[in-house]
């Protein structure tokens, strides 16, 4: 399955702290700087359910219903009943300041982990259940489970999608978002990994067999 870069829209008045979110997040996301007191216009912004927002400026409580269904994370200052403010918002979070920037990437990725992989609750290959969401491969006869990685699990749902032999070029394409005429192993160093954690299960029939032409399952 491709990847798509997740998009953070940040609502940040200070500029020199709109150098400090690019310096740390420019390589992974595409970032948008908002600044509510400005004449922008926020019925314009280019975003989808999957956007995830942060808010790190006061901002009216009425403008939520764009966004209710998305990501949210507050930067606040205290602890005082801020669920109960923004009732309305789905999916909401509160970091007290001062907030560490790995923290928030990491509650990002999560969030980003779940968009992608939520209309891939469960899938069947050969005698196996892929469940995305735990990053988990169970046996169905016996109930054995191997923990995979968001890649393994990208790679797995590739293989069990195409009906042909799919290549290293479109797997680093698809699953890692790379150029795929870019020279390097990672596919390789993934699939190799994979078998070695598809070899803990007993009476499986999953396989993944390399061709000329790239993988695919048997």
């Amino acid at each position: 399955m491709k990847v798509d870069i997740p998009k953070l829209v940040i609502f940040e008045e200070n500029k020199d702290l709109m150098k400090v979110w690019e310096d740390f997040f420019y390589n992974k996301y595409k970032l948008c700087f908002i600044n509510i007191k400005s004449d922008q216009n926020l019925n314009k912004l280019d975003c989808n359910n999957k956007t995830i927002f942060i808010f790190n400026s006061d901002i009216k409580t009425n403008f939520f219903d764009k966004f209710k269904d998305n990501k949210v994370l507050f930067l606040v200052d205290n602890k005082r009943n801020f669920k109960k403010e923004y009732k309305n918002l789905k999916q909401k979070e509160f970091f007290l300041k001062p907030v560490s920037l790995n923290e928030i990437d990491q509650v990002i990725k999560e969030t980003h982990y779940a968009n992608e992989f939520s209309v891939h609750e469960k899938i069947i290959i050969k005698n196996h259940l892929l469940m995305p969401l735990d990053k988990r491969l169970v046996l169905n006869r016996n109930k054995e489970s191997i923990l995979l990685t968001e890649k393994e699990v990208s790679i797995l749902i590739e293989l069990s999608q195409s009906k042909k032999v799919v290549s290293k070029e479109k797997l680093l394409t698809e699953v890692w978002g790379y150029n795929s005429q870019m020279n390097t192993t990672t596919v390789e160093t993934h699939i190799h990994r994979l078998r070695q954690k598809l070899k803990k299960f007993t009476n499986s029939r999953f396989e993944i067999k390399t061709t000329s032409g790239g993988y695919s399952i048997l």
